[in-house]
């Protein structure tokens, strides 16, 4: 059997649950070490998924922790921040991918898909109204995005994105939500 793959998280937040959820999901992966800025969250998630390793900056972890991939859960503001240090720390180690935000609206040429809380509705040649399931839709992109990353890992396939497909990814969240503050 080979040996589980090493995973780092940055974030002990809200939604590093559920990426840590995702993550003691799989088999082949075990998550080793955790890093945020504030120490009584990073002890309470370690505690809570029995990591042992934690730190007080992304950085530190870097430079100490021995890892395979490293899953960036931290909020939207910090998260280019985040991947930056993780690309310029270790470029051969993968981060993980964004995951969208709650409320969004595309608007295409011919299409537009608008997402307000559980409803997804595409409007178009090909128009749909779809209800989701929050709670179980939401850990499941969680689940699925670490599954792929932990398959891509283990068999040296590419990943669906790359770092600068990420980085391309943020800067259209960020300009995003620029537009919605400024109302654009």
């Amino acid at each position: 059997m080979a040996a589980k793959q090493r995973i780092g998280v940055v974030g002990a937040g809200f939604v590093s649950f559920h990426h840590l959820v995702a993550w003691h999901a799989i088999d082949s992966a075990t998550v080793v070490a955790i890093a945020d800025v504030d120490r009584r969250k990073v002890w309470a998630r370690a505690r809570e998924f029995g990591i042992d390793a934690m730190y007080e900056s992304a950085e530190a972890m870097l430079d100490e922790a021995r890892l395979d991939a490293i899953d960036i859960a931290s909020p939207v503001e910090t998260h280019a921040h985040c991947c930056a240090v993780v690309v310029e720390g270790n470029p051969a180690t993968p981060g993980f991918p964004p995951t969208p935000a709650d409320d969004l609206d595309v608007v295409g040429p011919s299409t537009r898909i608008q997402l307000q809380g559980a409803r997804l509705e595409r409007s178009g040649a090909r128009a749909e109204t779809v209800h989701l399931d929050l709670g179980a839709d939401y850990q499941s992109a969680f689940t699925h995005a670490a599954e792929h990353f932990a398959t891509c890992i283990a068999t040296d396939k590419p990943f669906e994105s790359d770092a600068a497909d990420n980085l391309r990814t943020l800067a259209l969240v960020d300009a995003a939500y620029r537009c919605a503050e400024d109302r654009r």
